[in-house]
């Protein structure tokens, strides 16, 4: 009996039919898109966005979003939204919030998506949940059609199961651009699973590419350490080689666009490394590297996933034991069995510790995507499921 199929004798993944494990998956996410309105997490940030989002309309950001806040959460959620010196400050001084404003500004295509519907709706904060709403609705359908590519039709029930799993339902309910760059992430994972290396399918990975990070700049850090490892593992055959580079080319070129627009480096180059200690002490720009401070953050960021997000931990433990296990025939010279999966366990591991180097915080709106992907990865792997046509 070969190894894959003793994995599969010997591990058990729920079974349904192909149209049930579809109807349960457009069932959870219709529930999904209702949540966002129905108990929405009004937090801080929709603040900044709305403003960002009246000013992309042309008109006066500061004063209205903080007058639209105040009539929309009680008045003990407000008191709370202008509490503390930053937050303070940030109501009281339009000049302090204007200079603060690049530090959200880095996400231009969620703006213009509040933009163009709060000025449709009448409201940016309701645009915000129809967002959230639909882009985490729209992330369980691709995230279905991305695992059918991964597993057996008979397997996809492991898909709602997997959003429930990954913390991915209250991502809906959140007023940030997290579910908008979810969505993207799993649309990319869709496209890059089925892509080839003709020119119409290569553009439209691209194109998926910069809406990404466009959306959120640290898919820059997935997009590149992916390339890398493809190229690597691929021995850079010149096909990859060609894909890979429009990749990253795509990707650097819109991230250099928002650099210049906003003034904003993202996580390559600006961080506060007392932010995620002290919220308070954010001053934007802040790009001084202060190592006892950063290391400050890197204990406290451990701590804080260990206490307080251990699906970050297991998550990069499974990871791990993925690269460990699909990355053995290599060190026999040999290639691996299942490249594809390989290929994204790898890239997904760098890319975490990448993040977390970067930004010591293991928020779980940040890593929903990689949590759902690894779900499937880990499940594609335990029942030992054949592997992908390669591209060509």
């Amino acid at each position: 009996m070969s190894v894959a199929s003793k994995r599969q004798a010997g591990f058990w993944l729920p079974s349904a039919s192909l149209g049930k494990a579809l109807l349960l998956s457009l069932l959870l996410a219709a529930l999904t898109f209702g949540a966002a309105f129905i108990r929405p997490e009004t937090n801080w940030d929709a603040l900044t966005y709305s403003a960002l989002a009246k000013e992309f309309r042309g008109e006066e950001g500061h004063l209205t979003a903080y007058r639209e806040m105040k009539e929309r959460v009680a008045p003990e959620i407000y008191a709370a939204f202008t509490a503390g010196p930053y937050r303070e400050k940030m109501e009281q001084d339009g000049a302090y919030f204007a200079a603060n404003l690049p530090f959200y500004a880095s996400k231009p295509a969620y703006i213009a998506a509040i933009g163009l519907i709060g000025g449709i709706a009448g409201s940016d904060f309701w645009a915000m949940s129809f967002v959230s709403g639909l882009s985490t609705a729209l992330a369980i359908i691709i995230s279905f059609f991305a695992a059918r590519m991964l597993l057996p039709a008979d397997k996809l029930l492991i898909v709602p199961i997997a959003w429930v799993v990954g913390l991915g339902l209250k991502i809906a309910t959140l007023f940030t651009p997290d579910a908008m760059a979810i969505c993207l992430q799993m649309l990319f994972l869709l496209v890059w699973l089925k892509r080839k290396d003709g020119p119409v399918q290569m553009a439209l990975l691209v194109a998926v590419a910069m809406a990404w990070v466009a959306t959120r700049a640290n898919a820059l850090l997935f997009i590149v350490i992916l390339c890398f490892v493809e190229t690597v593992l691929d021995r850079f055959a010149r096909a990859t080689l060609i894909r890979t580079a429009a990749l990253v080319a795509g990707a650097l070129a819109v991230y250099l666009a928002v650099v210049k627009a906003t003034g904003n480096h993202g996580q390559l180059v600006l961080f506060n490394f007392v932010f995620v200690d002290k919220p308070d002490g954010l001053a934007f720009p802040n790009s001084a590297f202060l190592p006892v401070d950063y290391l400050r953050a890197i204990v406290f960021g451990l701590f804080e996933a260990v206490t307080g997000y251990p699906e970050f931990i297991l998550c990069a433990l499974a990871l791990c034991w993925l690269v460990l296990q699909l990355g053995q025939p290599l060190l026999r010279g040999e290639e691996p069995a299942d490249h594809e999966t390989l290929v994204l366990a790898a890239a997904m591991l760098l890319a975490l510790g990448a993040h977390f180097a970067l930004y010591p915080a293991a928020w779980e709106r940040f890593f929903v995507g990689y949590y759902v992907t690894t779900i499937l990865l880990l499940a594609r792997t335990l029942i030992g499921a054949p592997p992908l046509l390669r591209a060509g």
